[in-house]
């Protein structure tokens, strides 16, 4: 049983490591994509406003050589207002808000107020469990103090920033008792009846032993 045991943890065992490896090689490719993701929208985002400051400029200009008092305002809006994520793990959606600052006025349209957004992609995590206590072993003394244990063995590894494993095995300290043990007897019985009517005989009674002697006990 205990080399079946030993088996099955051994096998899970190297499951979960390679399960683990997995999802580290995946964690670091998601790393990875975010980065080149987020210089992308970055540079994006740098190149758009450059093509908005200069259309502001054109803009003015073609006002101007046309005679007309450039009365233009843009619309102005407010940074994003995030609500909380619908879950706190493997993906959940986020509503985005906000709110207009400046209205328009013959400027650009107000762009929009509401978005919804992907939040909270990552692995929920996993907790560690762990199957029953087995059966205390016999004691290693029969008395003076002995230890016994007890095992138990991982059936589902922690992965994902979830709660570490507790101890798989336990020890006890047993039959403390001391090895030597003086015998102790108990408080004498009643007198038996007399073996004789008449001239001489005898009785007797007797005292239980309570407690046998032990290794040098007396």
């Amino acid at each position: 049983l205990a080399q079946s045991d030993l088996a099955d943890a051994t096998k899970q065992g190297v499951e979960s490591e390679q399960e683990e490896q997995q999802a580290t090689t995946f964690d670091e490719f998601l790393k990875k994509e975010y980065a080149h993701q987020m210089k992308e929208c970055c540079d994006n985002r740098n190149g758009y406003m450059s093509q908005l400051c200069g259309l502001k400029k054109i803009r003015a200009h073609l006002y101007q050589a046309s005679g007309q008092e450039a009365k233009i305002t843009d619309c102005e809006v407010s940074e994003w207002t995030d609500e909380p994520c619908s879950a706190s793990c493997e993906g959940g959606t986020q509503k985005r808000t906000r709110s207009i600052i400046s209205p328009r006025a013959n400027g650009t349209m107000c762009p929009p107020l509401e978005m919804e957004r992907e939040c909270n992609i990552h692995k929920c995590p996993i907790d560690c469990q762990v199957s029953v206590w087995t059966e205390w072993t016999a004691c290693s003394a029969g008395c003076g103090g002995g230890v016994r244990t007890r095992l138990r063995h991982v059936t589902v590894e922690p992965r994902y920033d979830g709660q570490a494993c507790p101890e798989e095995s336990e020890t006890q300290q047993c039959n403390p008792e001391d090895c030597n043990r003086d015998c102790e007897l108990g408080d004498w019985g009643e007198w038996s009846g007399c073996s004789k009517l008449c001239h001489v005989g005898h009785r007797s009674r007797r005292v239980p032993v309570v407690v046998e002697a032990k290794g040098q006990g007396t």
